[in-house]
């Protein structure tokens, strides 16, 4: 399996209505600050639908987890506008390789405000690249099945039912190998 690339920031080829462009980034070290304004900014309902529970802060350790450098087996982006002279994390995405070394199991948010725009397909499409580029054969994620906005996105990117595990459902998705 090939080594996590070294992207450096891609344009998302997003503008959102404010006519702000996004960029899609991996994730730095210095990045736990917005990742944490970030998670303090999702309403209840929509730290639910990404971790699954009730959450009023970030789950112990994830902050950390997830600001550490993507890596051969753990890859964290971001999707972030400028605003101020600042960036401002809108969503987020990763996945992490399960135990057979093939498949990653994957997780996003956008926050509320920036919903309907495309951001979490752009994520996900980034994901699937990545995913290609280091050899993974497969991508999957468990989602309640109230969470109809990330439904609508994996329906969209081509993911596909598989199962009901502990009440929620399980998408994935085959991923054809980048021919050189």
């Amino acid at each position: 399996m090939m080594a996590y690339p070294e992207n450096q920031t891609v344009p998302a080829g997003l503008v959102v209505p404010s006519n702000r462009a996004i960029s899609i980034r991996p994730v730095l070290p210095h990045d736990t600050a917005i990742a944490q304004s970030f998670f303090r900014s999702l309403s209840s309902n929509a730290r639910y639908n990404r971790f699954m529970s009730p959450f009023q802060h970030a789950p112990k350790g994830w902050i950390e987890r997830f600001s550490q450098r993507s890596c051969a087996s753990h890859v964290s982006l971001i999707a972030c506008l400028l605003t101020e002279g600042k960036e401002l994390m809108i969503g987020e995405a990763q996945y992490t390789i399960d135990e057979c070394g093939r498949s990653a199991e994957f997780a996003l948010c956008v926050g509320d405000d920036w919903q309907n725009n495309g951001i979490g397909t752009q994520l996900l499409l980034r994901l699937e690249t990545i995913g290609k580029q280091v050899g993974l054969s497969s991508l999957y994620c468990d989602t309640l099945g109230a969470n109809y906005a990330m439904r609508r996105v994996l329906h969209k990117t081509g993911f596909q039912f598989k199962a009901l595990c502990a009440g929620c459902l399980r998408f994935e998705k085959t991923l054809a190998p980048i021919v050189a």
